[in-house]
């Protein structure tokens, strides 16, 4: 199953999946509705909402569920939700301040995933949740609660190790040529002030399931679009020209802002002759152009204002995260 992410250029909206909404039903619980059971008009972006929406990564790239973060007046509440047919084997969770994880749950800089406070390893679910009295949690830091979520997931015959972290979604941008002559960039966020000018235009970020996105310039008005979707270890940006005109080449930029702005600019504009993905490889016109980028290419998930690694923060090479829950 594909996911599909979307948020814009200066705001991170956070993820769900295309079956599920992770939803608040009352200050003591957090329910996974289907899709069926969402009242109309209510929409997916509005997980922001309910607190912090983790992505549970497994193997370092893998997309295998989610961990939400809520809270009442008395309790940290966390609930890990696997998804696309992967299920949770055990978990294990620390809740407090970066002093109190080092000096309980690390030795000699290494990680001690057996000394986290809250742990169960006889799941076998889809689901396990939590709630934590605050008055038993070390006393969190400026940034709100130092939470640590980690989880060995299956699915078939395959086991991987998973840690939850707030993913800062990569910046896309495009600009697409049809065979008629005319261009088209990615609908989405002005980059500057000048509105009147095309080539300000900076693509929207795509991310979530079921959004199409068109193009505009002075001179298309055609009905290409595009979307941008992920299989777990690759992301993949996909542009349709829906019809007449073809498409004759379309220039992709996926990576940070900060990127962008020192390397692939042109004055205020995007220099999108020289973005670093382009199709076709040859000469000629399609319908369709793809794009299928691994993450591991993808460097905008670094600096990720909520997150850090544990190489980050204790200068250790084993994989995984540290996240920050702020309680209001």
């Amino acid at each position: 199953m594909k996911t599909k992410i979307k948020f814009n250029l200066m705001l991170i909206l956070l993820a769900l999946t295309s079956t599920i909404l992770i939803t608040s039903c009352t200050k003591e619980e957090i329910s996974v509705v289907s899709d069926s059971d969402i009242p109309l008009g209510m929409s997916l972006k509005s997980a922001e909402e309910y607190g912090l929406v983790c992505d549970l990564i497994a193997g370092q790239y893998i997309n295998v569920g989610k961990v939400v973060y809520s809270d009442d007046e008395d309790n940290l509440i966390v609930e890990y939700v696997a998804t696309d047919g992967w299920m949770l084997k055990e978990v294990h969770f620390y809740a407090g301040n970066m002093q109190d994880f080092k000096n309980n749950c690390m030795n000699k800089k290494a990680v001690q995933i057996g000394k986290f406070p809250y742990s169960d390893s006889n799941i076998d679910a889809e689901t396990w949740s939590i709630s934590i009295p605050k008055k038993d949690i070390a006393s969190p830091d400026g940034d709100g609660y130092l939470v640590v979520a980690h989880a060995v997931v299956y699915k078939g015959g395959q086991e991987e190790t998973a840690f939850s972290r707030y993913t800062c979604k990569p910046l896309i941008t495009l600009k697409t040529f049809f065979d008629d002559g005319t261009w088209g960039a990615s609908d989405g966020e002005i980059f500057s002030d000048d509105v009147h000018s095309w080539c300000n235009l900076l693509g929207t970020n795509i991310y979530e399931y079921g959004d199409i996105y068109h193009f505009n310039s002075w001179d298309y008005d055609g009905n290409a679009y595009v979307e941008v979707s992920d299989d777990g270890e690759n992301l993949i940006v996909e542009v349709f020209s829906n019809g007449e005109p073809l498409l004759t080449r379309t220039h992709l930029y996926v990576g940070s802002m900060d990127d962008l702005l020192t390397n692939f600019m042109n004055g205020t504009c995007p220099d999108y002759e020289n973005l670093p993905y382009e199709k076709p490889d040859e000469e000629g016109s399609a319908s369709t152009h793809t794009f299928i980028i691994p993450f591991a290419e993808i460097t905008a998930t670094q600096n990720c204002p909520n997150s850090m690694s544990f190489q980050e923060a204790f200068d250790i090479k084993r994989w995984g995260w540290l996240s920050y829950y702020s309680v209001n």
